[in-house]
């Protein structure tokens, strides 16, 4: 099935900035994390104000785990089942944009360092999967009705990077939306 593959990324906005943004010394930075260990119902926020998160595209077929082309009515029935979904992915490296690519990268790192560690050694699967590095993954392609649909592939993790256009991913669920 051809497709858009939408990763996400914090983009920074540098016209917008300026030094109200950040601490303004090390003891105001001291402060902050005293601060927060001081709460500990909320997350401590480690970027600018006007840092948000966007999505970088590229083309790419879809295949499910039996390495077949994924079809609409396939995909569709990920959406009602509570298993982890395995897609295979091949990208359009012509249509990948430059975000897409570094982002793209950074979590094979991420995924790689992870492989590497010695501590992995010692967990089972679960424990691994619970560690992964995720993300909310986006992805769009056209109906039976040839309209185009977008979708949420939730908490996607990077199981295997086959070559520079091959990946496996792991999915834990799929939710439909109307855009994004």
């Amino acid at each position: 099935m051809k497709c858009t593959l939408f990763l996400p990324y914090y983009g920074f906005n540098d016209a917008d900035s300026n030094l109200d943004d950040f601490y303004k010394d090390s003891d105001a930075y001291i402060q902050a994390l005293n601060n927060y260990s001081m709460t500990e119902t909320q997350m401590m926020e480690t970027k600018s104000k006007q840092d948000d998160v966007q999505y970088a595209k590229c083309e790419c077929t879809l295949y499910d785990s039996d390495n077949n082309e994924m079809t609409v009515d396939k995909l569709v029935s990920y959406y009602d089942s509570n298993k982890l979904i395995m897609l295979m992915v091949e990208l359009d490296l012509d249509t990948e944009e430059e975000e897409f690519d570094s982002e793209l990268n950074g979590w094979v790192n991420e995924h790689k360092r992870l492989d590497m560690a010695d501590i992995m050694k010692t967990l089972d699967e679960g424990e691994r999967f619970a560690i992964e590095p995720k993300r909310d993954v986006k992805l769009t392609f056209n109906n039976l009705a040839n309209k185009e649909t977008y979708c949420t592939l939730v908490n996607t993790m990077l199981f295997e990077k086959i070559d520079s256009v091959h990946y496996v991913f792991i999915v834990d669920k799929i939710i439909f939306t109307k855009n994004f």
